[in-house]
């Protein structure tokens, strides 16, 4: 049995073809030994056209020939289409195609340790881009995720006897958020993930590779370790040209004292906001105080989510109230050990409870990038929000309660009208979307992109906007 077994699923139907082309090079050209395995899975333009990888050799058959062009010899052109009809198989086609390649590789490289990867778009904890396939057109939702997890674990457990995968990667954008770790905590150990953009070049697979045929008796906190210095370290050299990256490992274990935390933490500022509370001076305070941490915290994805550790800190930093703060604290404990804005070593987290075991940025970007993320838009939009009240971490936290608290608070009021006979109309839902919208350019293939970029985010590039616009506005009536 290897030591590691290690299983990539390239989402490249879209606008990452190339890349993963140069990432399947990269692994071709080290190759494997006796102790461990890697199992690739490309999925490029066309329907039922994923090919598998099967890396068994150093430089053998399966490396490039004379041209730099991939051996033919030994891969699978075309893996066997899925209907999801049969019996026993998750509702989506893509998902059920990801579990089956997942079956595959546990079986076909039994090994004590397994990482898999899934190479492709990201969203956060809600979007409709995770893992984009445009043929057919699909993506993951987080619970499709999760059901692939839960239904591949009994195998891996007959295999090596282990409850849970060892390390789930993601090589894609915006992933460890908070409620990202929760809703997979069951079936995986180690999350090895990144809050915010993560380049089309994708993970350095071959530096990882390269050491393993070095050493392959890696723990798997130790391997998650390794992926994060390998991809900062690679990235690092391309800070010079503009481009940031981040990479951290989180421990499911400590997942549960995190939410914990956070749900204490809404608690009190639901509270604090409240009109329960005598003081309406303490309520501007402390909303004031809220805005500003949010306004100056670290940011991803069009602003929709923030480092959780970058805001509490300050937060505690910018409210005097002594229950706000401890509440911070506990958080920031909950997640790392690391300084404060004084510079000061923060001494609470101890290092068997620490949710983020290692963070690490290249670039200016990301610098105050800590390890996870949580949802926390500026405005309440219909379309940005779709599935969030689905995840089990919105089920067992009240943060969205306070999210709702501290948007209707902080919503701009319609600007008045000076004739007495204005009515209000409401604002249409797209002109209430978070931030400006990124029009993808892997829209140009599959015309018309509308069937899979959300509506709200044509023409909305250059529009300019309040952060938290009105719901509703005046609309003059004349005679």
């Amino acid at each position: 049995m290897k030591n590691w077994t290690i299983m990539i699923y390239m989402a490249s139907d879209n606008d990452l073809g190339d890349e993963s082309i140069g990432a399947l090079k990269g692994l071709f050209a080290v190759g494997v030994n006796a102790n461990f395995a890697v199992v690739v899975q490309f999925d490029p333009f066309g329907k039922d056209n994923s090919r598998r990888y099967v890396l068994s050799t150093p430089r053998g058959e399966f490396a490039l020939d004379k041209d730099g062009v991939l051996e033919k010899s030994g891969v699978k052109k075309r893996v066997p289409p899925t209907y999801t009809k049969k019996k026993g198989a998750l509702r989506s086609y893509l998902a059920q195609r990801i579990r089956e390649f997942f079956d595959f590789a546990i079986q076909g490289c039994p090994a004590e340790n397994y990482l898999l990867v899934l190479a492709g778009h990201g969203s956060g904890a809600v979007g409709e881009v995770l893992m984009l396939d445009t043929s057919p057109l699909s993506f993951l939702s987080l619970t499709d995720v999760r059901d692939i997890l839960k239904k591949i674990s009994p195998t891996i457990k007959k295999i090596n006897g282990k409850d849970k995968i060892d390390i789930l990667g993601f090589d894609s954008c915006a992933m460890s958020a908070l409620e990202v770790g929760y809703e997979l905590k069951d079936y995986i150990r180690y999350l090895v993930a990144a809050e915010g953009l993560e380049s089309s070049l994708g993970w350095p697979y071959f530096r990882l590779t390269a050491t393993l045929k070095e050493k392959a008796d890696f723990t798997p906190e130790e391997l998650a370790h390794l992926l994060v210095k390998t991809h900062t370290a690679f990235y690092a050299d391309f800070a010079t040209s503009g481009i940031s990256g981040d990479l951290a490992v989180c421990d499911m274990q400590n997942i549960e004292g995190l939410k914990k935390s956070v749900a204490n933490l809404a608690k009190v500022l639901l509270k604090k906001m409240s009109e329960e509370v005598k003081s309406r001076d303490t309520v501007k305070r402390v909303t004031q105080a809220i805005i500003t941490a949010h306004w100056e915290a670290q940011s991803y994805k069009f602003e929709e989510y923030t480092d959780l550790w970058d805001f509490c800190d300050l937060l505690e930093h910018h409210c005097e109230d002594e229950k706000v703060i401890n509440v911070c604290r506990e958080v920031k404990k909950s997640i790392s050990n690391e300084s404060n804005q004084q510079g000061d070593l923060y001494p609470g987290a101890k290092e068997k409870t620490r949710y983020v075991l290692k963070s690490c940025y290249a670039g200016g970007c990301y610098q105050h990038s800590h390890g996870v993320s949580i949802f926390f838009p500026w405005v309440e939009d219909e379309l940005g929000w779709k599935g969030y009240d689905k995840l089990r971490f919105v089920k067992d936290s009240n943060w969205k309660g306070f999210l709702k608290s501290y948007l209707d608070s902080t919503t701009r009021k319609p600007r008045p009208s000076a004739n007495p006979r204005a009515r209000l109309q409401p604002v249409v839902a797209k002109a209430i979307a978070t931030g400006f919208r990124y029009v993808p350019p892997y829209t140009r293939y599959v015309p018309p992109y509308s069937k899979y970029v959300p509506p709200y985010s044509k023409g909305f590039m250059g529009e300019g906007k309040v952060k938290n616009p009105p719901r509703k506005y005046f609309v003059d009536v004349y005679e």
